[in-house]
């Protein structure tokens, strides 16, 4: 009876907690049904019916920011809107009949160093230079202003040169490397180095501007595939052999007009030079033009390719010759130093010359009449070159500067 009473009281007492507990369950179940209620509501819906990632499931902390694009320097990497680079109109080319009206338009000022070779990009809208002090610069012709510098060289850059359709820069430097750059934005696309390039003393692309070739001073020019860099030909200069401390001091080198050929002379310190042609595409002997006995500083093809303009090495005078033959048809006499470059006009009625007399030159191609002399620099001329519509003459110059030159109603503030 005892143990019925006990376990009685036990089950009184049980039932009695669960009595009193019951309603604190209930209310419990109800808080935690009406809270997912509450946030079920609460979550956006998109516009489909489909329910949206809640803004919590997206990480807040420690996320990657979005990349931010440096500012480009202007000074150096600087993109031109194509617009800027279109001319508003058609200037007058330089010609017989207006010569005496070229004037100095602008000096482009900015290398620390002699500024070795110019050239004008296929458009005549912007000019490359390179320089002793290791850069390339590409300016805007149309208001003197710097795009880029280009400072990938470890020494000095001798020669630059555009590709027919303006979108690759070459250069060959005496640090042994072709370098190729994107005109565009400047961009180092290749450098060409090996072990038997010397030092690069000129760069040129073909016509075409499927390859471009190198000499260098140790009597090699190379032919390189433009799209790869892959060598395509080395022509060893005849009779000019490498010794150790090079043989080279500078080299005349142009494709002609139609691609066929590559004309190469060189200057020899020791012992003269020669002017040969080489067929491009035949692996076959070269002609030999005019050699062994002349030093070539400089050369150039004629627009229809007949007629080649030589400058020579340590020579004021400078020729007109046949291109095929070498026969000689004028001599142009007038600088009182060596002669340093040579360009023709776009027309092929004028040639133009850079000299150590720090003048340029402009000349009759016809009867070699020396027609007008442009003062500006204060030492001596390396470069020079013609823009492709005739309308502008650049010169570079030891000074450090380049100058643009045009007709003076062309002259802009």
């Amino acid at each position: 009876m005892r143990l019925k009473r006990s376990a009685f009281k036990y089950l009184t007492i049980h039932r009695g907690q669960e009595t009193n507990e019951w309603p604190n369950r209930r209310n419990w179940v109800f808080f935690l049904l009406m809270t997912l209620l509450v946030t079920s509501c609460a979550r956006p819906v998109a516009q489909s019916g489909v329910l949206s990632p809640s803004a919590d499931t997206v990480p807040t902390i420690g996320a990657k920011p979005s990349p931010t694009v440096p500012p480009i320097p202007t000074e150096t990497k600087t993109v031109v809107p194509s617009a800027t680079l279109t001319p508003t109109s058609t200037p007058d080319a330089i010609g017989l009949d207006n010569i005496t009206n070229v004037v100095s338009l602008r000096t482009l000022v900015g290398h620390t160093g002699d500024v070795t070779d110019l050239a004008f990009s296929p458009g005549g809208e912007s000019v490359a230079s390179s320089s002793t002090d290791g850069t390339i610069r590409l300016w805007l012709v149309g208001d003197g202003s710097l795009l880029y510098v280009l400072e990938d060289h470890t020494d000095y850059v001798l020669s630059v040169a555009f590709s027919p359709d303006g979108n690759l820069l070459v250069s060959g430097s005496n640090d042994r490397t072709v370098r190729i750059w994107q005109v565009s934005d400047g961009t180092l696309i290749r450098t060409i180095s090996s072990s038997f390039m010397g030092r690069v003393l000129e760069v040129t692309f073909s016509p075409d501007g499927s390859l471009f070739a190198a000499a260098d001073h140790q009597c090699f020019v190379q032919l390189r595939q433009t799209r790869s860099g892959i060598l395509w030909r080395t022509l060893a200069q005849p009779k000019c052999v490498a010794r150790w401390s090079g043989t080279v001091s500078s080299w005349g080198l142009a494709f002609s007009p139609d691609g066929s050929h590559l004309a190469t002379g060189e200057s020899r310190p020791c012992c003269g030079g020669s002017l040969y042609l080489w067929p491009v595409e035949e692996n076959i002997a070269p002609q030999l033009i005019r050699g062994h006995n002349i030093r070539v500083r400089d050369l150039v093809y004629s627009a229809d390719g007949s007629t080649l303009a030589i400058a020579f090495e340590g020579s004021p005078v400078f020729w007109l010759i046949e291109a095929d033959n070498g026969g000689r048809l004028q001599t142009f006499e007038g600088h009182t130093y060596r002669v340093n470059s040579v360009a023709f006009s776009p027309d092929g009625t004028l040639l133009v010359s850079g000299s150590r007399d720090q003048k340029v030159r402009l000349w009759n191609v016809s009867d070699g009449e020396l027609l007008h002399t442009l003062e500006g620099h204060e030492d001596e001329v390396n470069s020079v070159a013609f823009s492709p519509d005739g309308s502008m003459i650049a010169s570079s110059s030891d000074d450090g500067t380049v100058i643009l030159w045009g007709l003076i109603e062309s002259a802009m503030p």
